[in-house]
């Protein structure tokens, strides 16, 4: 799994890249009905029970669940 930080409409966010694509990984958990902060530090503080819940994500993404991701031509990988 990778995490990555970007910034789009100068708001940092959290996200996961898969596949060459940045999703929003609040934004995705939202879907899933679980909560996850939006920023690195936040997610970070949130230990084992954050990242088993990227990790839900992540699958859903791969499985095809999820299919929206960032799309804007301004985003910016920070991290």
């Amino acid at each position: 799994m990778k995490l990555v930080s970007f910034t789009t409409k100068k708001k940092d966010r959290l996200g996961l890249f898969v596949d060459g694509k940045i999703y929003n990984l609040q934004e995705c958990a939202a879907g899933l009905g679980l909560e996850l902060p939006n920023r690195m530090r936040r997610f970070l503080r949130g230990g084992d029970e954050y990242m088993n819940q990227a990790r839900q994500v992540e699958q859903a993404i791969k499985e095809g669940k999820i299919t929206s991701f960032v799309d804007d031509p301004n985003v910016r990988l920070l991290a």
